[in-house]
């Protein structure tokens, strides 16, 4: 059923919206994956906070252009392409759907880029995109860059109390000896 002009514009607004406001784009191919399938992924996207559509690969165009995006050419991407948007982590989209791969061979990472990289928009080709999958979210690293700072000032804490401790041991052992 062909979509009407209306609602091509409004998919579109829908589109450049979401690229926008993004920090990292995905197209992944999802041909010959069931319904079930497609709604188990929706399903984990919209707990990871991403936001997943399909639509045709013209809009995809339109939507990349507006955004300014040239690294991707979205009619030449292969299958029926589905468009992943990570608001919140730029990791989460490639994670959602490498973890999904992995149970579903019919999904396959395309192409994507990150919007919030430091010197402008980076492309990021299916190598890539495996490779930034593998990274853990942006907690994670929070929670591991908050340990290792914390490490240096729980030795320091160790080591101001050591003469204490030793001097409270010596202290007690006197007392046993007198006792």
């Amino acid at each position: 059923m062909a979509l009407s002009r209306d609602r091509k514009k409004e998919i579109l607004a829908k589109l450049s919206a979401s690229m926008k406001d993004g920090k990292s784009i995905i197209f992944a191919d999802l041909q010959g994956l069931k319904v079930k399938e497609s709604e188990a992924l929706r399903v984990l996207c919209d707990k990871e906070k991403v936001f997943c559509m399909m639509a045709k690969k013209t809009l995809f165009a339109l939507a990349l252009k507006e955004g300014g995006y040239t690294e991707i050419d979205a009619r030449g991407l292969n299958g029926e392409v589905a468009l992943f948007v990570g608001n919140a982590d730029e990791v989460a989209p490639a994670r959602v759907l490498a973890n999904f791969a992995k149970e579903h061979d019919k999904v396959k990472l395309l192409e994507g880029i990150l919007t919030s990289a430091p010197a402008g928009s980076r492309h990021l080709d299916t190598a890539a995109l495996k490779q930034f999958a593998a990274l853990p979210s942006k907690q994670e690293l929070l929670s591991s860059l908050v340990g290792t700072l914390a490490n240096p000032i729980r030795g320091l804490m160790g080591v101001c109390n050591g003469p204490m401790r030793g001097f409270a041991q010596v202290l007690r052992s006197i007392s046993e000896q007198k006792a």
